[in-house]
């Protein structure tokens, strides 16, 4: 095959440290000869990063800041304004605990959705309008944003969490009608990282594990998607059962995943299904 477009260009990754982000990085570096320059806030999974990209190491650097706070979006910007960053990918993103938004004010945090939506929507903002003037100075420009199935077909318990990444979803395709280069949204399905870190329970077996994707496998369409400039990328089983049946039958499709949800009775889930439970008592 014949060079790609994404050949040794500089890439801004954000949540470089690890799951989606960390494999990405590891994929442009070790097939593209790209730059990478990380950005997260562990410091010591970068450093393990930099260990497993052996005789690549030079092609990495990375960034301390949180993605969410807008001062630190200026100051970086500010400080690559002299560097040839081509493609930013905004990667970074939270999973907040599955809980149902009524009955008692146990079972919803406005601190815990505030927390969400500015790391996993209001970083893309920032990102965007920060970034847009350097990256538009190089040849090649693209933006990239990771939303999730969760933002195509709502699904209980996940209200925050849709929430902000219907956001994503929605300003990356109106991002993508104004600008004339290439703006890429991934929608992944379940995808075996350390963003369940938060949940009840575990993914290590049930229905939710049988379903969804291993981490090297997503990485690996995200990474093929991007470097065809694929526009819309729905990756993983679920994801495409999602999207198709919530455009067909919008009314339906989250009635039946919720349906499925409660019958298996998935520990992630108990205490979305178990409030529901206790608010018809």
């Amino acid at each position: 095959m014949g060079p790609k477009w994404i050949d040794e260009k500089t890439i801004v990754i954000t949540g470089a440290n690890s799951g989606i982000g960390r494999e990405l990085t590891k994929l442009f570096i070790m097939k593209n000869n790209c730059r990478v320059i990380g950005v997260g806030r562990k410091e010591e999974k970068f450093l393990s990063l930099i260990e497993e990209l052996g005789d690549k190491k030079d092609n990495f650097e990375y960034r301390l800041f949180d993605v969410s706070v807008e001062a630190e979006w200026q100051k970086f910007a500010t400080e690559m304004e002299e560097r040839a960053v081509s493609v930013v990918i905004n990667n970074a993103g939270v999973l907040p605990k599955f809980r149902t938004v009524s009955g008692s004010i146990e079972n919803f945090s406005c601190e815990e959705y505030m927390r969400t939506m500015d790391i996993n929507y209001n970083s893309i903002v920032y990102s965007t309008y920060y970034m847009s003037p350097i990256v538009e100075k190089n040849l090649n420009p693209a933006f990239v944003n990771i939303a999730s199935s969760s933002g195509l077909c709502p699904l209980a318990g996940m209200a925050t969490y849709s929430a902000s990444k219907s956001a994503v979803k929605n300003f990356t395709e109106v991002m993508r009608l104004e600008k004339d280069y290439y703006v890429g949204l991934v929608c992944p399905g379940f995808t075996k990282t350390e963003i369940f870190r938060e949940q009840k329970g575990n993914m290590d077996k049930g229905l939710i594990n049988f379903i969804a994707t291993d981490l090297d496998k997503m990485a690996y369409k995200i990474y093929r998607g991007i470097i065809r400039k694929k526009k819309r990328m729905v990756f993983g089983f679920d994801a495409k059962i999602m999207d198709i049946g919530y455009r067909w039958f919008p009314r339906l499709m989250p009635k039946l995943f919720t349906s499925v949800l409660k019958s298996a009775k998935i520990e992630l889930f108990d205490d979305v299904f178990d409030g529901n439970d206790r608010g018809r008592e």
